[in-house]
């Protein structure tokens, strides 16, 4: 999927392997919506491995040189911006040419809607231009804003949190809960809302939401099985708990997104 605005374009990468190298001559703001590992380089010949989290909002500058390689992907939003929107913005001394920031609610929520309008098959443009200056504009005040003084999550909460989507990932049928994933992460409670929350960029129940659409949004892709057997083998209660799902996140039904993919 990708549109081109004028002054940017946009574009949804799906969950698929790939391997890309190459040197954008504009700006390049990427969101992941989902974990992915594999292996990159940035600015140099040096690949090391790399293991993006949901909720990663990374500002690559024009001209640097990007490998990057996985074996599964994940579904990835970016927006190419026109070197003359950014002309005013430069990089501090010192900076990297790639930056990476990580669980911030307002990038997540402006990828997710961008998301739902590329989705459709005729996208409201100007609403794809106002939650894109959106994207941009928040990307820049992180760029530009003050480095962080508070501490961030230590080594070992990011291991918790790394065991913690494995889980998720490996039980998403299950109907786990709060406290057991709290439980798990060797956490009390609202500190591990918390931390899940700083880190991922959404609650716990919505990242889970999140993964069961996109479990279901490939079984609806892959396969031909009814939408009570798609809701339940992806742990929605129901099949109408999976259509507000659907209606939610993407705008659209189950059937209609079914429909949707079908097309040549």
């Amino acid at each position: 999927m990708n549109i081109d605005l004028g002054w940017a374009r946009v574009e949804l990468l799906p969950s698929a392997p790939y391997s890309v190298q190459s040197a954008s001559p504009v700006w390049v703001i990427g969101l992941a919506f989902e974990r992915q590992r594999g292996v990159h380089a940035v600015a140099n010949d040096h690949r090391q491995d790399f293991d993006a989290w949901p909720g990663a909002l990374a500002c690559t500058a024009p001209g640097v040189n990007v490998f990057s390689e996985s074996p599964c992907g994940g579904e990835y939003l970016t927006l190419h911006v026109d070197a003359g929107m950014l002309e005013q913005h430069r990089y501090r001394p010192g900076q990297a040419p790639r930056t990476v920031f990580q669980g911030s609610r307002q990038a997540v929520a402006l990828g997710m809607g961008l998301r739902r309008l590329l989705l459709v098959p005729q996208p409201d443009m100007p609403q794809l231009d106002e939650h894109a200056a959106g994207l941009l504009a928040h990307s820049l005040v992180l760029l530009d804003g003050p480095v962080p003084t508070a501490a961030g999550p230590t080594a070992r909460d990011r291991q918790r949190l790394s065991d913690t989507l494995d889980r998720i990932e490996q039980e998403l049928p299950k109907r786990l809960t709060l406290q057991t994933l709290a439980e798990d992460a060797g956490l009390p409670l609202l500190r591990f809302l918390r931390l899940f929350t700083q880190v991922v960029g959404t609650t716990p129940h919505a990242y889970i939401s999140e993964r069961r659409l996109h479990r279901a949004r490939q079984l609806l892709r892959t396969s031909d099985s009814s939408l009570a057997s798609v809701a339940l083998d992806c742990g929605f209660t129901h099949q109408s708990h999976m259509g507000a799902t659907f209606k939610e996140r993407l705008g659209c039904s189950p059937g209609q997104y079914r429909r949707l993919k079908m097309q040549p």
